[in-house]
Formats: structure tokens, sequence, C-alpha cells
């Protein structure tokens, strides 16, 4: 099983008048593996709320080493 962390920095807060602009919810993102001898391949991730707030987003990771 990965054994990976899931870093982000996230807007300090959403109001109408930000969303109306398009201010992004997420500021940064990193995933970490902590399994250093194994890299790990053909990873998704994704991001959604609840309740849904904003629209979900998928990412596809080729590889973390």
């Amino acid at each position: 099983m990965p054994n990976c962390k899931i870093h982000c920095e996230l807007a300090a807060k959403l109001n109408y008048a930000a969303h109306q602009s398009g201010v992004s919810v997420l500021r940064a993102l990193r995933v970490e593996n902590h399994h250093k001898e194994e890299r790990l391949e053909g990873l998704s991730l994704t991001l959604r709320a609840d309740p849904d707030f904003v629209s979900a987003k998928e990412w596809t990771l080729d590889r973390i080493e």
C-alpha cells in the first residue's frame, strides 16, 4: 500500500465575492512519497468538497519518486 502524504495550502476564507471573482480555493498542492525505496506510479488525486461548493478536480500523477 502506498505511503504518501498530501500537503495543501487553502485560501484563508472564501466568500461569494471571491468565488464570483475566480479566487482559487487551492493555493498549493504537494504529494510526498514516504516509501523512498519504491516509486509510486499511475496515481490519481481527486479534490471534492461536501457540500459541493467547488467543482471536482482530478489530477493524474505519472510517477512520484
